[in-house]
């Protein structure tokens, strides 16, 4: 069996990922329902998808598909003639 002796800094460091890790969680998950809520209210306001794909050129040329979502009045905005 291998004993891993950690500096007292090292501790620290690993003890702060895993309290940012685990609150992060939590507000990701505490956070889901308002998600839905926002997709409902994009839905309602534009009638369009509420997600959409775009692409974009990577690294070396390569074409990219990017997920992206739609605010609200995005495209009413696009809409207006100046």
């Amino acid at each position: 069996m291998a004993v891993i002796l950690l500096s007292i800094r090292e501790k620290i460091v690993m003890l702060k990922r895993l309290f940012d890790f685990i609150l992060s969680l939590i507000g990701i998950i505490g956070s889901a329902p308002l998600w839905i809520l926002f997709a409902l209210a994009i839905k309602l306001e534009d009638r369009g998808p509420v997600f959409y794909t775009q692409s974009r050129v990577g690294k070396g040329g390569r074409i990219v598909q990017v997920y992206r979502r739609w605010e609200v009045g995005s495209r009413k905005a696009d809409r207006l003639s100046y």
